[in-house]
């Protein structure tokens, strides 16, 4: 199938992946060798992260630490369970300081998304 075919699927016909579908998927090890992310029930292939994008991320994280001295988390690339169909992975997310070992945060104070 073209990817032109695939773009004429009946909406209809599209079955959205759940959160927590795509969560038992990453713990069978389904995307080990990708970077993906699931945005509205569509998984999305994350880009490559070359110097420039990487050196922000760094940047960032050494900025907003130093600025928030432990009264908010800041998350690098790591999941936001945003809602039952969603659960990106920003480049930077500062959430509120809580044990997230057993499900990630669902809320953000900010969301950073570098395009470098």
């Amino acid at each position: 199938m073209s990817g032109s075919e695939a773009l004429s699927i009946e909406p209809e016909l599209v079955r959205p992946l759940k959160r927590s579908e795509y969560d038992r998927m990453i713990e069978l090890g389904l995307f080990d060798d990708e970077r993906v992310e699931l945005v509205r029930g569509v998984l999305v292939k994350l880009s490559p992260q070359r110097a420039p994008h990487a050196s922000t991320i760094e940047k960032l994280t050494q900025i907003l630490g130093a600025l928030l001295q432990r009264r908010f988390s800041v998350r690098i690339q790591l999941p936001l369970a945003l809602s039952d169909d969603t659960e990106p992975e920003p480049d930077v997310a500062v959430v509120v300081p809580g044990d997230y070992e057993a499900e990630h945060p669902s809320t953000a104070l900010l969301i950073i998304e570098v395009a470098a």
